[in-house]
C-alpha cells in the first residue's frame, strides 16, 4: 500500500528480479519510438530504448518479470541471475521462478517501463512505473499485491471490494479479495483512518490493517492491526485498545524486564477474552 498527498503527478516504482522476459497487459503498449513527449522525457535517465515503452493501465496492471538463468550482459557476470543466487543449489533443469505484480484501481493511467543497466556487473532490471497524471493538486492511493512463484502463478483471481461512504483522498480505506488456487479466499485491508468503522463486502473493520483467510472448512486466519474491530460472519475481533504505547526507562536484561513510563496490564492482554 503506497499513499501519496498532494502533487500533480504521482508515480508508483515497482521492479523485481534480474529478468529475461518482463511480460503485462498494458493497453495500446508503445515503444520507444512511439511515445508521447511526456512519456519520453520521463524515460531519459534509461538508455536501453528496446526496453522503453508506455500504454494504458486496465482496471488490474499486471506484471510478470521472469528470472534471469545465467548472463545478462554480453561479457557479464549473471550477477543477480538465478545461477548466482542459488550457487550450491543450482539446478538447470529446476522450474523457472516469477514475480507478478497486481496493483489495482489505476484503470486509464500510464504504465511505462525502463530498463537499468549495469556494465560493470553485467546485469539489467526492468522497472515498471504507473503514473497518475492531473492538472490540479490531487492525492493517489496505489494497493498491489505480490505474487512470486514457481512454475505456475497460485492466484486464481483478484479484485478490489467497494468499501461504503468511503473518502476520497491519500488515507481512504482499501479493501481487496484474493482467491488462490488451493481453495483459499483471502479478504485484504488497510486504511488511514483507523478509528473509522468501515464495512466492505463481508465485512466490517476499524484497523490500519486486518486480513481475514478461509477455504473449504471455514475460518483459517484472521489478523487486526492497529485497530478496535474486525467482523464477518466466521468472525470477530475486537481488541481493548487500538494500540499501546510506552517509553522504556530500564532494562534489566538478566532478568528480563522492562521498566515503562506509562501504566501498562499486569495481566497478559487477552486473559479472560476468548
Amino acid at each position: 500500500m503506497v499513499r501519496v498527498s498532494g502533487g500533480r503527478t504521482h508515480t508508483y516504482c515497482f521492479h523485481a528480479t534480474v529478468e529475461d522476459e518482463l511480460v503485462t497487459n498494458v493497453q495500446d503498449k508503445a515503444g520507444s519510438d512511439q511515445l508521447p513527449p511526456e512519456d519520453a522525457a520521463y524515460l531519459t535517465p534509461f538508455k536501453l530504448p528496446e526496453c522503453n515503452s508506455a500504454g494504458t493501465a486496465p482496471e488490474v496492471v499486471e506484471a510478470t518479470w521472469r528470472m534471469c538463468r545465467g548472463v545478462t550482459v554480453e561479457g557479464g557476470r549473471g550477477f543477480g541471475s538465478e545461477q548466482m543466487m542459488a550457487q550450491g543449489i543450482w539446478n538447470p533443469n529446476s522450474m523457472r521462478k516469477y514475480t507478478r505484480l497486481h496493483l489495482f484501481e489505476h484503470a486509464g493511467n500510464r504504465v511505462l517501463t525502463g530498463a537499468l543497466l549495469c556494465r560493470q556487473w553485467g546485469y539489467r532490471f526492468t522497472n515498471l512505473f504507473v503514473q497518475q497524471r492531473s492538472a490540479e493538486e490531487t492525492d493517489a492511493v496505489f494497493p498491489a499485491v505480490v505474487e512470486p512463484y514457481v512454475g505456475e502463478p497460485f492466484i486464481a483471481a483478484r479484485r478490489a471490494l467497494t468499501v461504503k461512504n468511503n473518502d476520497r483522498d491519500a488515507l481512504r480505506a482499501v479493501a481487496l479479495e484474493v482467491k488462490t488456487k488451493n481453495g483459499h479466499t483471502d479478504w485484504l485491508f488497510a486504511d488511514g483512518r483507523p478509528e473509522r468503522v468501515r464495512e466492505a463486502e463481508g465485512f466490517k473493520a476499524a484497523a490500519e490493517f486486518a486480513c481475514v483467510s478461509t477455504d473449504e472448512i471455514g475460518l483459517r486466519l484472521a489478523s487486526v492491526t492497529g485497530g478496535t474491530l474486525l467482523e464477518t460472519a466466521a468472525v470477530s475481533l475486537k481488541p481493548a485498545a487500538r494500540e499501546r504505547t510506552g517509553r522504556v526507562k530500564s532494562a534489566d536484561y538478566l532478568n528480563r524486564g522492562l521498566e515503562l513510563d506509562s501504566a501498562w496490564p499486569a495481566a497478559p492482554l487477552l486473559g479472560g477474552r476468548v
